[in-house]
């Protein structure tokens, strides 16, 4: 009996032993995943907890201390603190809790924005791409003029070049809700045709320029003009009808045809445009009717004053300032 009973001891002893080694059920590990893989500093980012609570968390990155913007029930958002040139990278995020700890990790990288072209007009429809924040409350706006935007993916937007818009280069801000504030420029071209695009053909790459831009969709509108250089200097000259593609989106397009040598010269067509013709100057102030008659100019002296379009306090009374124009401008 006695013998039973120092085993049935034993018994119960090794069953305690087993329980007290063995993790307990209700006793999980603490984790959180990030809603984003990559950011810059300066930008909010989520992390969603499990099995730990929000109260009182706080939250290093690159093991300096981050701030905490808000928290839920199961969510910490934080800021990505400034770093140095070398803590750019894969860094460590560590989240501490009611005595619970957890980690993971993102790259920490320069915020980056670019748009999908160098020129535009008004109206055209821009995509623009981003690296390192957070589109979700982003603002955009364009020469000074908030913009509504259509966000695709957490990296990509589109938004339209507003009609009243100044032509020339202008500055695109983003502007994150929780992130720093990005700019890119984009050249918004005034009186131009919007289906055309004038080129310089090299004059060796002809049949590979007319084959290369049949397969973008292109179309040559006039016939190859030759401006008039020869040797190494020779060009053709021609304008292209460009169809239903924005004209913004051709010339960036044909920009790949310009690098690879086969273009020589892009440009829109302007409304002044002379189709690569060269224009008679002295037929256009009337030189040959003034020489029909013996008058050549002999003693007369010819002075022009450049004043540009503002208003000139000495000469005012004496000149036709309302007659000044900005073909930049437009105005």
């Amino acid at each position: 009996m006695k013998f039973l009973n120092w085993k049935m001891l034993w018994v119960l002893l090794l069953i305690l032993l087993l329980i007290t080694a063995c993790p307990k059920t209700g006793s999980k590990e603490a984790s959180f995943t990030l809603n984003l893989t990559e950011a810059a500093p300066g930008t909010v980012v989520i992390a969603s907890l499990k099995n730990m609570s929000s109260t009182g968390a706080k939250v290093s990155v690159a093991q300096k201390s981050a701030q905490v913007v808000s928290t839920s029930a199961d969510t910490v958002s934080f800021k990505i603190p400034n770093v140095g040139n070398d803590e750019f990278g894969v860094q460590k995020v560590v989240i501490q809790s009611a005595g619970k700890t957890a980690s993971n990790t993102i790259k920490i990288i320069h915020a980056k924005f670019a748009l999908d072209r160098d020129r535009t007009t008004h109206g055209e429809k821009i995509t623009g791409t981003v690296r390192g924040i957070v589109l979700e409350g982003a603002k955009v706006s364009v020469a000074g003029k908030q913009v509504a935007i259509k966000i695709l993916s957490s990296t990509k937007f589109t938004f339209l070049i507003p009609q009243t818009a100044p032509v020339d280069v202008q500055q695109v801000r983003l502007e994150p809700k929780n992130g720093p504030v990005l700019t890119q420029g984009i050249e918004i071209l005034g009186n131009v045709v919007k289906k055309k695009v004038s080129v310089i053909i090299n004059p060796a790459k002809v049949s590979q320029a007319k084959a290369l831009l049949k397969q973008l969709g292109f179309t040559l509108s006039s016939e190859l003009k030759d401006l008039g250089s020869k040797g190494a200097c020779s060009s053709k000259y021609a304008e292209i009808d460009i169809g239903s593609v924005s004209l913004g989106q051709a010339l960036e397009t044909l920009k790949a045809l310009e690098e690879d040598g086969i273009l020589l010269h892009i440009d829109p067509v302007t409304e002044w445009d002379t189709g690569g013709q060269s224009i008679d100057h002295l037929a256009a102030i009337g030189a040959r009717r003034a020489h029909a008659r013996n008058i050549y100019g002999t003693g007369v002296m010819i002075a022009i004053l450049d004043t540009g379009v503002s208003k000139h306090v000495e000469i005012e009374a004496r000149l036709r300032t309302d007659l000044g124009y900005n073909f930049v401008a437009n105005n």
